[in-house]
C-alpha cells in the first residue's frame, strides 16, 4: 500500500510541468531514488524517497511520467501497488484502489541510459541563502510577468546592500525590468551570470510544499558555474544543478 499523494509528490518533484517524462525509478533497500537530466540538458536532478515503497528491488522504467500521473489521478488515496516481472525485469505497475485496477506498461531499462547522470556533491557553496516561502513567491511572481513576452533567463549578482550582503535576482525584456534581492551568506563577489528562468520558477513550483531548503551558488573567478537547489518535505529529499547559460 501507498499515498497517492507520496506517487504524486515524487513524480511532480521530477517531472516538474512535464519537462521531463522517461526516468528510471531505482528501488534498493525499500528506498527510491530517481536520477534525471544531463550535461546535454543543463541540469542534473536527483530525488529520494525513503518511506517504504512497497515495490521490489530493481530498475523500473518509466517511458510516460505524463500518462503515469493520468492513471494515478483516477485513484483514491490509499493504492495497493505491484510490479509483475518476466526474466527479473519489471513489465508493468500494477495500480488498484476499490474502484479500478490499472496495468501501467513499463519500458525495458535496457533502454535507458546505462549509466543516468550523476549529481556530484560539492564544497562549502561561495553563497547561500536558507530558501523561503517569501523568496518562492517573489520569484515566481517576477519571473511569471514577463515570461509572456518571452523572457527565459534571469541574472543573479552579488550587491551590498542596507543590512549585509545580498543576492541581486533580475529578469528583463527590452527595457523593461524586474529585479529583487535576497539577504544571503556571500563569500565572494559573484558578477552578473544567466539562468533559464522557466526550469528554475518549475522546480521552486514543485517544491512548495517544502519543509526546508537552500539555494547554493558555486563560483569561479568570480563567475557562476551552477546552481544548487536543495529541499527536504515529508520523506523526499530532492536536488537540483543547473548549468549557467551565458554571461553579463
Amino acid at each position: 500500500m501507498i499515498s497517492k499523494k507520496v506517487l504524486l509528490d515524487v513524480i511532480s518533484k521530477y517531472s516538474l510541468g512535464g519537462l521531463v517524462t522517461q526516468v528510471k525509478w531505482s528501488i534498493r533497500d525499500k528506498k527510491l531514488d530517481i536520477v534525471f537530466g544531463g550535461n546535454t540538458a543543463g541540469y542534473k536532478g536527483k530525488v529520494e524517497y525513503d518511506g517504504d515503497f512497497t515495490l521490489k528491488e530493481g530498475d523500473y522504467a518509466i517511458w510516460s511520467s505524463d500518462q503515469l500521473v493520468k492513471n494515478i489521478s483516477i485513484l483514491n488515496e490509499d493504492i495497493l501497488i505491484d510490479a509483475p516481472r518476466k526474466n527479473n525485469i519489471p513489465t508493468h505497475i500494477n495500480l488498484a484502489d476499490t474502484n479500478y485496477e490499472i496495468s501501467f506498461t513499463l519500458s525495458d531499462p535496457a533502454n535507458f541510459e546505462s549509466s543516468p547522470p550523476k549529481v556530484v556533491e560539492r564544497p562549502k557553496p561561495n553563497a547561500s541563502f536558507d530558501i523561503s516561502d517569501e523568496f518562492i513567491v517573489r520569484y515566481i511572481k517576477s519571473t511569471d510577468v514577463l515570461a509572456s513576452r518571452g523572457a527565459n533567463l534571469f541574472s543573479i549578482k552579488s550587491a551590498e546592500g542596507f543590512t549585509g550582503s545580498e543576492l541581486v535576482f533580475n529578469t528583463q525584456v527590452g527595457e523593461t525590468s524586474i529585479n529583487f534581492a535576497i539577504e544571503a551568506d556571500v563569500q565572494q563577489e559573484i558578477k552578473e551570470y544567466y539562468f533559464n528562468s522557466d526550469l528554475v520558477r518549475a522546480i521552486l513550483k514543485a517544491n512548495k510544499n517544502y519543509q526546508s531548503g537552500t539555494f547554493n551558488l558555486y563560483v569561479r573567478d568570480s563567475h557562476i558555474l551552477l546552481i544548487m537547489l536543495e529541499f527536504e518535505c515529508e520523506g523526499i529529499k530532492t536536488q537540483y544543478q543547473i548549468n549557467n547559460t551565458i554571461n553579463s
